[in-house]
Protein backbone atom coordinates (compact mmCIF):
# COMPACT_ATOMS: atom_id res chain seq x y z
CA UNK A 1 0.00 0.00 0.00
CA UNK A 2 2.76 2.35 1.27
CA UNK A 3 4.20 1.86 -3.08
CA UNK A 4 0.60 2.85 -4.29
CA UNK A 5 0.52 5.99 -1.99
CA UNK A 6 4.06 6.95 -3.16
CA UNK A 7 3.45 6.42 -6.65
CA UNK A 8 -0.30 8.50 -6.30
CA UNK A 9 1.59 11.47 -4.58
CA UNK A 10 4.65 11.53 -7.22
CA UNK A 11 1.68 11.54 -9.84
CA UNK A 12 -0.45 14.38 -8.05
CA UNK A 13 2.45 16.34 -7.87
CA UNK A 14 4.10 15.97 -11.35
CA UNK A 15 0.19 16.74 -12.43
CA UNK A 16 0.22 19.69 -10.54
CA UNK A 17 3.34 21.35 -11.55
CA UNK A 18 2.05 20.45 -15.61
CA UNK A 19 -1.26 22.26 -14.64
CA UNK A 20 0.34 25.26 -13.07
CA UNK A 21 3.31 25.47 -15.92
CA UNK A 22 0.20 25.83 -18.24
CA UNK A 23 -1.24 28.64 -16.04
CA UNK A 24 1.55 30.15 -15.21
CA UNK A 25 3.21 33.18 -17.26
CA UNK A 26 4.47 31.59 -20.34
CA UNK A 27 7.03 34.46 -21.44
CA UNK A 28 8.62 34.04 -17.65
CA UNK A 29 8.98 30.37 -18.35
CA UNK A 30 10.53 30.95 -21.65
CA UNK A 31 12.74 33.35 -20.75
CA UNK A 32 14.22 31.03 -17.29
CA UNK A 33 14.21 28.43 -19.91
CA UNK A 34 16.64 31.18 -22.32
CA UNK A 35 18.35 31.47 -19.42
CA UNK A 36 18.70 27.77 -18.25
CA UNK A 37 20.04 27.04 -21.98
CA UNK A 38 22.56 29.95 -22.06
CA UNK A 39 24.30 29.38 -18.72
CA UNK A 40 27.40 27.92 -20.17
CA UNK A 41 28.05 30.56 -22.26
CA UNK A 42 26.81 33.68 -19.37
CA UNK A 43 29.41 31.35 -17.18
CA UNK A 44 32.06 31.82 -19.97
CA UNK A 45 31.10 35.70 -20.43
CA UNK A 46 31.23 36.15 -16.21
CA UNK A 47 34.87 34.83 -16.25
CA UNK A 48 36.23 36.65 -19.60
CA UNK A 49 35.23 39.96 -17.73
CA UNK A 50 36.67 39.08 -14.21
CA UNK A 51 39.74 38.44 -16.21
CA UNK A 52 39.26 41.76 -18.18
CA UNK A 53 38.52 43.04 -14.99
CA UNK A 54 41.73 42.12 -13.35
CA UNK A 55 44.15 43.16 -16.59
CA UNK A 56 41.82 46.47 -16.25
CA UNK A 57 43.56 47.00 -12.87
CA UNK A 58 46.67 46.22 -13.04
CA UNK A 59 46.83 48.58 -16.24
CA UNK A 60 45.38 51.47 -14.01
CA UNK A 61 47.76 50.85 -11.41
CA UNK A 62 50.39 51.01 -13.66
CA UNK A 63 49.49 54.17 -15.20
CA UNK A 64 48.90 55.67 -11.72
CA UNK A 65 52.37 54.70 -10.93
CA UNK A 66 53.66 56.23 -14.02
CA UNK A 67 51.96 59.54 -13.37
CA UNK A 68 53.02 59.81 -9.72
CA UNK A 69 56.58 58.83 -11.10
CA UNK A 70 56.31 61.51 -13.72
CA UNK A 71 55.20 64.41 -11.05
CA UNK A 72 57.82 63.50 -8.43
CA UNK A 73 60.07 64.27 -12.07
CA UNK A 74 58.49 67.56 -11.93
CA UNK A 75 58.64 68.28 -8.29
CA UNK A 76 62.33 67.03 -8.30
CA UNK A 77 62.79 70.02 -11.06
CA UNK A 78 61.46 72.13 -8.87
CA UNK A 79 63.66 71.64 -5.81
CA UNK A 80 66.72 71.65 -7.59
CA UNK A 81 67.85 67.74 -6.71
CA UNK A 82 68.32 66.80 -10.68
CA UNK A 83 68.47 69.11 -13.41
CA UNK A 84 65.15 69.68 -16.52
CA UNK A 85 68.23 66.75 -18.73
CA UNK A 86 67.25 64.28 -16.04
CA UNK A 87 64.66 64.62 -16.31
CA UNK A 88 63.61 64.56 -19.23
CA UNK A 89 66.00 61.37 -19.76
CA UNK A 90 63.81 60.00 -16.84
CA UNK A 91 60.10 61.35 -18.29
CA UNK A 92 61.11 58.87 -21.21
CA UNK A 93 62.20 55.95 -19.41
CA UNK A 94 58.93 55.98 -18.15
CA UNK A 95 56.96 56.85 -20.58
CA UNK A 96 58.53 53.70 -22.38
CA UNK A 97 56.22 50.83 -22.89
CA UNK A 98 53.13 53.01 -21.84
CA UNK A 99 49.72 51.40 -23.70
CA UNK A 100 48.53 54.52 -25.10
CA UNK A 101 50.07 57.52 -27.11
CA UNK A 102 51.39 59.99 -24.96
CA UNK A 103 53.97 61.53 -26.88
CA UNK A 104 51.50 64.60 -28.35
CA UNK A 105 54.18 66.99 -28.66
CA UNK A 106 55.43 64.67 -31.77
CA UNK A 107 52.53 66.04 -34.27
CA UNK A 108 53.25 69.62 -33.49
CA UNK A 109 56.60 69.40 -33.56
CA UNK A 110 57.98 66.27 -35.34
CA UNK A 111 61.76 68.09 -35.66
CA UNK A 112 62.41 68.00 -32.07
CA UNK A 113 64.11 65.33 -30.65
CA UNK A 114 62.21 62.71 -28.37
CA UNK A 115 64.49 64.33 -25.09
CA UNK A 116 63.35 67.78 -26.07
CA UNK A 117 59.56 66.96 -26.07
CA UNK A 118 59.63 64.94 -23.06
CA UNK A 119 61.71 68.02 -21.51
CA UNK A 120 58.55 70.51 -22.47
CA UNK A 121 56.46 67.63 -20.32
CA UNK A 122 58.24 68.06 -17.40
CA UNK A 123 58.07 71.86 -17.30
CA UNK A 124 54.31 71.63 -18.43
CA UNK A 125 54.59 69.23 -14.68
CA UNK A 126 56.89 72.13 -12.60
CA UNK A 127 53.86 74.78 -14.60
CA UNK A 128 51.44 72.49 -12.87
CA UNK A 129 52.99 72.25 -9.48
CA UNK A 130 53.51 75.71 -8.77
CA UNK A 131 49.83 76.71 -9.84
CA UNK A 132 48.61 74.44 -7.44
CA UNK A 133 51.35 75.79 -4.81
CA UNK A 134 49.26 78.93 -5.34
CA UNK A 135 52.66 80.42 -7.12
CA UNK A 136 53.57 82.36 -10.14
CA UNK A 137 55.01 79.58 -12.55
CA UNK A 138 56.37 82.05 -15.07
CA UNK A 139 59.64 82.67 -14.06
CA UNK A 140 60.90 79.61 -13.64
CA UNK A 141 59.03 77.92 -16.45
CA UNK A 142 60.72 80.55 -19.02
CA UNK A 143 64.00 80.06 -17.08
CA UNK A 144 63.22 75.93 -17.99
CA UNK A 145 61.97 76.57 -21.58
CA UNK A 146 65.45 78.54 -22.39
CA UNK A 147 67.37 75.54 -21.24
CA UNK A 148 65.41 72.92 -23.29
CA UNK A 149 65.78 75.65 -26.39
CA UNK A 150 69.27 76.04 -25.73
CA UNK A 151 69.94 72.32 -26.51
CA UNK A 152 71.82 71.19 -29.11
CA UNK A 153 70.12 68.93 -31.98
CA UNK A 154 66.98 70.18 -31.35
Amino acid sequence: MQASVRIGTAVVVVGGLCVGAMYADQELLASLARDMWELPVNHRQVQHESLRFEDLTVAQAATAQRMERKDQLSRDVLAGRITLREAAYLFREASEGCPYLWDYLAERHPDWQVEKRCAYYVIDGVRAELKNAGQDPTPVVDDLLRQADNWSGS
